[in-house]
């Protein structure tokens, strides 16, 4: 016949028709999962937004973290930065920094506002080895002022 393309292979023109349903029933389910990851990301991030705004208004501290990919202080030996501003100090850019292991041990790191807190950190961080109290404390202490 001519104009009409003849399959070298018998059966060939079938196959391949096949093998583009199945392809195109693959693309609808890849675009069905890329929508429902899409959500679930968004939903995910709606609850972490929630989350650090409910800890925020209870504990009285912002709370930010980096891995340490994300650089900041104290990065690059693995872990956690979790920098804490507190909501009722006056001054601006205050900021408490700490490095978590992702197990059980959280440590200060020093920035020019703990450093005021000398006596606190001693007191409790050090000798008490309480981080709940002296975070506890210094909201007291900003709360009374």
């Amino acid at each position: 016949a001519v104009g009409k393309a003849v399959p070298l292979v018998p059966g060939s023109a079938e196959k391949v028709a096949v093998q583009e349903a199945e392809l195109t029933i693959l693309k609808r389910q890849v675009a069905s999962l890329e929508k429902r990851e899409k959500r679930l990301k968004a939903a995910f991030q709606d609850r972490v937004t929630a989350f650090r705004e409910a800890c925020c208004l209870l504990f009285g501290y912002k709370l930010d973290m980096m891995s340490s990919s994300q650089g900041g202080q104290g990065a690059g030996n693995g872990g956690i930065t979790i920098a804490l501003t507190p909501l009722l100090e006056k001054t601006q850019d205050v900021q408490l920094l700490f490095r978590f292991d992702g197990k059980k041990d959280i440590a200060l790191l020093p920035t020019k506002y703990s450093g005021t807190l000398q006596r606190e950190v001693d007191a409790y961080i050090l000798r008490f080895k309480s981080v709940p109290a002296f975070l506890a404390n210094l909201v007291m202490e900003l709360f009374q002022r």
